[in-house]
């Protein structure tokens, strides 16, 4: 199965909220697909340099994204 997060478990996942961070080790110890698609990563990425969250930029970078895949969109989607 594929999981497409949204701007709001990535933003939970930031906050480190204990269900987020269960259920995302759950999928993925179950060898599901998660991650974010190519405009939920633009906008995670967008709002960090926005406010300047160099910190939270790095987290994103080096802690969240290799967890995850990277899943482009086609036009079906």
């Amino acid at each position: 199965m594929i999981y497409i997060l949204d701007i709001n478990v990535i933003a939970d996942r930031f906050n480190r909220l204990p269900q987020v961070l269960d259920r995302l080790n759950r999928v993925g110890e179950a060898g599901h697909v998660l991650g974010p698609c190519d405009p939920v990563r633009y906008e995670v990425l967008r709002g960090l340099l926005k406010v300047i969250a160099t910190q939270k930029f790095r987290f994103f970078h080096e802690t969240i994204m290799p967890l995850m895949d990277r899943l482009a969109l086609i036009d079906d989607d």
